[in-house]
């Protein structure tokens, strides 16, 4: 299948140089998609779900992670598990009848666990510090948020994904090039660990960076990069390959469980904007891929806990 861009787009303007770091961990966490929609214009949507005609009797698991989302985040603001399970019921977010008090007890299992240990974190909540920032040609700003006395806090009620890393790199290079006296220079993030059911939290810890604008200047080289051509870093299979490697383990092995697609499982290949930039029903590394995998290389090494992204 023959690639929907052949040949490199003209550079964008000089305007571009100028980029949030949401924006920045946007491009980063899917680089196609992000040169596809705002450098050209595209909207890609994932296959049509299709409607309902009937009662549903379960749950789909991308339903029961919006619920275990928000299912914490009310436990966090103090929300009884009932009332957030009358709210859900009366809002039509659950099952009918005796199915979605199953469904809903199950959520609540899950979630009461989470909240016990994301409470702690978030003691001491402090202001978003604005960003403004020259790094090279670049103008980095923003707001940096969700800081606190223990750090930066973050949490997911999914599994740790290669997207939540970069979502938890980029802010913590941020977070050490202001370098504030009031927050420990530590970031932290929460995801759920389904691998383990005596330790369903799974902790993700970023210590001190001591270099944060060579690590920024690099990211911000290659999103420019990436706005003319796409890049191949694919945040699963990238991560995938990096572990590997640090695992001593087979790379290219680790890279297609995560990109080709197996039984019932579609692979990061299978992503639209990956299959309009790079079609490949199996992986094939390039020199440029295992390149840009040091970033995972680098994230890798800032961890305090190396069985955090295990």
């Amino acid at each position: 299948t023959t690639p929907f861009l052949t040949a490199p787009l003209p550079l964008p303007a000089e305007t571009w140089r100028t980029v949030s770091l949401r924006r920045l961990v946007q491009f980063w966490q899917h680089p196609c998609r992000f040169l596809l929609e705002h450098i050209l214009g595209m909207r890609l949507f994932d296959e049509d779900q299709g409607i309902e005609e009937s009662e549903p009797f379960t749950l789909d698991a991308l339903q029961a992670y919006h619920l275990r989302r928000e299912t914490v985040a009310d436990l966090l603001t103090g929300t009884m598990p009932d009332q957030i399970g009358h709210n859900f019921a009366t809002g039509g977010r659950l099952p009918q009848g005796s199915f979605g008090f199953v469904h809903f007890q199950r959520i609540a299992q899950q979630s009461l666990p989470f909240a016990a240990d994301v409470q702690p974190l978030l003691t001491e909540p402090l202001p978003a510090m604005e960003i403004d920032h020259l790094i090279g040609p670049f103008r980095l700003t923003g707001w940096l948020d969700d800081c606190f006395a223990a750090g930066r806090v973050t949490w997911r009620t999914g599994s740790l994904k290669g997207r939540d890393l970069i979502g938890l790199w980029l802010p913590h290079l941020a977070l050490n090039l202001l370098s504030p006296e009031e927050v420990p220079h530590c970031s932290v993030h929460l995801a759920r660990d389904t691998a383990d059911a005596n330790n369903p939290v799974h902790r993700t810890t970023l210590g001190p960076v001591t270099d944060p604008q060579t690590h920024l200047r690099w990211l911000l080289d290659h999103y420019w990069l990436g706005l003319s051509q796409p890049l191949r870093f694919f945040p699963e299979t990238s991560l995938a390959w990096a572990k590997a490697v640090r695992d001593g383990k087979d790379p290219l092995e680790a890279a297609r469980r995560k990109w080709d697609d197996g039984f019932q499982f579609d692979g990061e290949g299978s992503d639209p904007a990956h299959r309009l930039c790079i079609p490949q029903p199996t992986f094939v590394p390039t020199q440029e891929f295992v390149a840009l995998t040091g970033l995972f290389t680098t994230i890798l090494d800032h961890l305090e806990a190396d069985d955090a992204a295990a």
